[in-house]
């Protein structure tokens, strides 16, 4: 039996979230995801989920900013 995508990170978000069972996941191949056992591997991870937290904040506020205006801009210039 395969199960989708969408259900596995669905019940990644229960195992890690709601249950507060640490469930990291690859951004280098082998992709998947993974228990962190290691110390090493635990700080890795959150190191790459600080990273993408940053780069979140940073669309945030590109959000934020942006006008309706600056937005009709952009996509006249095809940016």
């Amino acid at each position: 039996m395969c199960i989708s995508e969408r259900t596995v990170r669905h019940l990644t978000e229960i195992l890690t979230v709601e249950q507060e069972r640490p469930v990291a996941s690859t951004i280098h191949p082998p992709y998947g995801i993974y228990i962190p056992v290691r110390k090493e591997e635990r700080e890795e991870y959150m190191m790459q989920l600080k990273a993408r937290i940053t780069a979140m904040f940073k669309r945030l506020k590109a959000f934020s900013n942006a006008t309706a205006s600056d937005i009709i801009k952009q996509m006249e210039l095809g940016i």
